[in-house]
């Protein structure tokens, strides 16, 4: 199994979830634990749309029961540098703070469950 298959894989669990630690993945997806681990940084499409929790719970930024098979084509790079030139300074502190809330609101979440 390459390398994209694989994190397509991992990708495609860790959205099926709300949260989902690396040693799971693993056993769901039949792929060794430390290579699920090397793949959950290095592969670029799951590093921009997946997220780590303080608890090491995985998380995708868009969960899905069936993810989008090309989702996984699409890293965001290209889009995202393009949208972050065009945003002004309030702007983009606006879409930080939206962020952050996000987070802050899953990490409640996560720990009152």
């Amino acid at each position: 199994m390459d390398v994209s298959e694989a994190g397509i894989r991992i990708y495609e669990a860790i959205c099926r979830h709300d949260g989902i630690k690396a040693r799971e993945i693993a056993k769901e997806t039949g792929i060794e634990k430390i290579e699920v681990n090397r793949l959950l940084y290095c592969v670029p499409f799951v590093h921009e749309l997946c997220y780590r929790d303080d608890d090491y719970y995985w998380h995708g930024l868009i969960r899905q029961t069936f993810p989008h098979p090309g989702l996984a084509d699409f890293c965001g790079y290209y889009d995202t540098v393009s949208r972050f030139l065009q945003l002004t300074e309030d702007e983009w502190l606006e879409e930080l703070k939206k962020l952050l809330m996000l987070i802050r609101t899953q990490r409640h979440v996560r720990r009152s469950s």
